[in-house]
């Protein structure tokens, strides 16, 4: 992908750069604006195709919602082309290829419109990276944050959910952030979509030996619900790896009785769901040869049922 060498570069150029013990102040800023200009331009072309091609199938209820804010944000001056109009509609309909001839027809047919939306999701997806690229090179010291980054990809999988690469990138999102849970939530996800990203199982992989490196060591924190993600996060990476290992009882008792502390303090919030999903997607996983033996059947089946009596057990 163009936008992936173009970052690799500008890494390269942006270490190499910063590796000057701060003799090289001014190539540093003036790459970094390089850079920061790229992404813009960038983000301005693709935003302005997406709403050509919301337009041009037939409106997508969840993109209508983005274009009045870009519009509120300024972002349909008159110097940028104006993506609703008819001129502009017809160039797009114009160099779209369709069967092996040219777009013609005023009303877009079905088949169009589907590849209009799939064309919208990768777009999403392009923004999303772009502006995690932004972010994690620190161009603009990092006013924007990922929230961007995740809003995009957050809307990608409403447009697309049978896809797995906006939650594939949600997952890196996560990864970044540090938070392993939502990381390993995000990278099945990816999976056991109807449309897996070529690249799940690796990433899940990834996931997993990072935890599993640390499974002979307890977790060490005062935040119950840290504690319990961290539990939980080495249990599936040992569980996954089709082996029974010494700790195997001792992880699984102490998952389930920390999540039934805490639902018996009402205080699983989100936890509780993100645990049960990720159970049941490695489960499926398993069942249906995507990872995993019969040995990680039996043991996810059990954690399961463990997590399942939790959640009947009631509160004082």
């Amino acid at each position: 992908m163009t936008h992936k060498r173009l970052k690799d570069g500008f890494d390269e150029l942006l270490s190499d750069v910063r590796g000057k013990n701060g003799e090289r102040v001014v190539e540093e800023r003036k790459c970094k604006m390089a850079y920061l200009r790229f992404i813009k331009v960038s983000m301005r072309f693709y935003r302005d195709l997406l709403l050509l091609l919301n337009n041009l199938c037939g409106g997508v209820p969840e993109l209508d919602e983005i274009k009045h804010l870009w519009k509120e944000q300024g972002k349909g001056e008159a110097h940028r082309p104006q993506c609703g109009s008819p001129s502009m509609t017809s160039k797009l309909i114009g160099i779209v290829s369709h069967g092996g001839g040219l777009i013609t027809e005023a009303s877009p047919s079905p088949q169009l419109q589907r590849f209009a939306l799939r064309s919208c999701y990768n777009i999403l997806i392009y923004l999303g990276d772009l502006s995690r690229y932004r972010h994690s090179a620190a161009v603009d010291d990092g006013k924007k944050g990922l929230a961007p980054a995740v809003g995009y990809y957050a809307l990608a999988t409403r447009i697309l959910p049978r896809s797995g690469v906006a939650y594939n990138q949600l997952g890196m999102v996560e990864n970044i952030n540090g938070n392993e849970l939502r990381t390993l939530y995000y990278r099945y996800r990816a999976l056991v979509a109807e449309e897996p990203h070529p690249l799940a199982k690796d990433n899940l992989d990834l996931v997993f030996n990072k935890s599993a490196r640390s499974a002979n060591q307890p977790p060490r924190g005062r935040d119950p619900q840290a504690m319990l993600r961290s539990w939980y996060c080495r249990l599936i990476a040992m569980v996954n790896a089709g082996e029974d290992f010494p700790q195997h009882r001792e992880m699984e008792t102490e998952v389930v009785a920390r999540l039934e502390n805490e639902i018996k303090s009402n205080q699983a919030g989100t936890l509780l769901p993100t645990i049960v999903l990720v159970n049941i997607a490695a489960e499926y996983s398993v069942i249906d040869g995507l990872r995993g033996n019969m040995m990680s059947k039996l043991c996810l089946s059990r954690a399961n049922c463990g997590i399942q009596r939790g959640k009947t057990t009631p509160s004082p």
